[in-house]
C-alpha cells in the first residue's frame, strides 16, 4: 500500500487535491485514501515514525505556523527515506527557498556534513 499524506492549512487546497486524486484511488489499488492535516501534530509525529509502510507526502511550504513544510520535510528525512516528498504552495516567492533547501540537502547528504539550514 501507499499512503498518501497530505498536510496544507487550507481546506480549499484540500479539495482541490481530493479531486485530484480521487481518479488515482479507483485506477491504482495499492494507494490509499489520503490522509489530510492542517499542520503539524501528534497524528503526523506518528505517521512520520512509521516507516513501515511508504508514504507520498504533499506539503504545503507556508503552514502558517512556525513550523513550515521544509521544516517538515526535514522530520520526514530523519526517520524516512523510501517516501516521497512533493510541495504545495500558492505562492511564488517560496519557489526560490525550497530550490535553496533541495541544495543544503543535497550537500548534506553528498558530503555528510551537518547543514542547519532550517530552525525547528
Amino acid at each position: 500500500m501507499l499512503k498518501i499524506i497530505v498536510v496544507d492549512d487550507e481546506t480549499e487546497e484540500h479539495t482541490r487535491v481530493r479531486k485530484i486524486i480521487k481518479p488515482l484511488l479507483f485506477k491504482y489499488e495499492e494507494l490509499t485514501d489520503p490522509i489530510f492535516l492542517d499542520g503539524y501534530n501528534d497524528e503526523l509525529k506518528s505517521i512520520i515514525k512509521d516507516t513501515s509502510e511508504r508514504k507520498i507526502y504533499l506539503l504545503d511550504i507556508n503552514l502558517g505556523t512556525k513550523i513550515t513544510g521544509l521544516n517538515i520535510a526535514s522530520l520526514i528525512r530523519e526517520e524516512d527515506w523510501n517516501s516521497e516528498i512533493i510541495f504545495l504552495t500558492n505562492h511564488d516567492n517560496y519557489f526560490e527557498k525550497v530550490c535553496l533547501w533541495l541544495f543544503y540537502c543535497l550537500l548534506k547528504l553528498i558530503y555528510r556534513m551537518p547543514v542547519k539550514f532550517l530552525d525547528r
